[in-house]
């Protein structure tokens, strides 16, 4: 079930986002924010512009935190999930109050965790949402920020092809998982409030060739479907807080979802406009 879609500006939508965090974790002491979508739907921007405007709410400097630079050039309607989290209710039940918030907001991509290349088999791809080490990710991230431990993981590194340097975290009062396959089946129960992103096709491609004019064809033939398959066999669109179509670029749509729902007319569930037969077992890059 669904509401109609509105237009707002990318501050309006981070504004908004801002405040249900912060009511959240005012109220809970923590709360874990997962953005999904498409690639280059502005996953990683709005991550950025959230914890920006968050530290700005907490009147502090902005934190060290794990993220990765920004790649992509790019008030949220109400529903009752929505409001619940503005009123601090919509927390994971084992998540209790961190004796300190420091480092207030932190950002956790999910870039770190592609697959290994031992882990790149056939079996694995024919997985929706196999495109991602979600074991590493449930077990050294998920599991300490739900008992609110300080952490730590090692980042995959795709050009490398091996796992990197250890990456040291401390549990936040607002913690954004970022990127593809963030909202897997495996941890969704995790987040407070989860928003996913799309952008039709002509613009997703656009997009691609500002951002990687050598990987287009890759994009469209291996990791765009593999990302497809993945939202259409999850249902996600059904089950988040909101979906934000980027499109229109400085204009952002919303639409809340409440519950579960049929989907039809988001443009989140229909692949149609993405089609295309995946052959290969490789990970795009960071």
């Amino acid at each position: 079930m669904r509401s109609s879609a509105e237009t707002h500006s990318w501050d309006d939508v981070v504004d908004r986002l801002a405040e249900i965090a912060d009511a959240s974790s005012s109220a809970q002491g923590r709360i874990i924010i997962g953005i999904d979508g498409r690639c280059a739907a502005g996953k990683t921007t709005l991550a950025q512009r959230l914890r920006e405007r968050l530290d700005e709410r907490f009147e502090v400097e902005a934190p060290v935190s794990p993220t990765v630079a920004s790649r992509r050039p790019p008030t949220l309607v109400s529903s009752p999930r929505l409001l619940a989290a503005e009123a601090g209710e919509t927390l994971s039940p084992d998540s209790p109050a961190p004796a300190t918030m420091t480092p207030p907001t932190a950002v956790i991509p999910m870039d770190h965790f592609f697959l290994r290349p031992e882990q790149r088999t056939a079996e694995r791809f024919a997985e929706p949402g196999g495109n991602i080490d979600y074991e590493r990710f449930s077990d050294e991230v998920i599991e300490p920020l739900r008992a609110g431990r300080p952490f730590s993981y090692q980042p995959f590194d795709c050009q490398a092809g091996e796992l990197g340097a250890p990456i040291e975290v401390t549990p936040s009062r607002v913690t954004i998982v970022e990127g593809s396959y963030a909202l897997h089946p495996r941890f969704a129960d995790a987040y407070g409030l989860s928003v996913l992103l799309t952008v039709d096709p002509d613009t997703q491609r656009h997009r691609l060739e500002e951002r990687s004019p050598g990987l287009v064809d890759r994009f469209e033939h291996e990791w765009i479907p593999l990302e497809e398959r993945y939202l259409t066999a999850t249902g996600i669109a059904h089950q988040v807080d909101a979906i934000i179509d980027t499109s229109d670029g400085d204009t952002l749509t919303v639409t809340a979802v409440e519950g579960e729902g049929d989907g039809a007319g988001i443009g989140v569930t229909s692949t149609t406009a993405h089609a295309a037969v995946v052959t290969s077992t490789t990970t795009p890059p960071a």
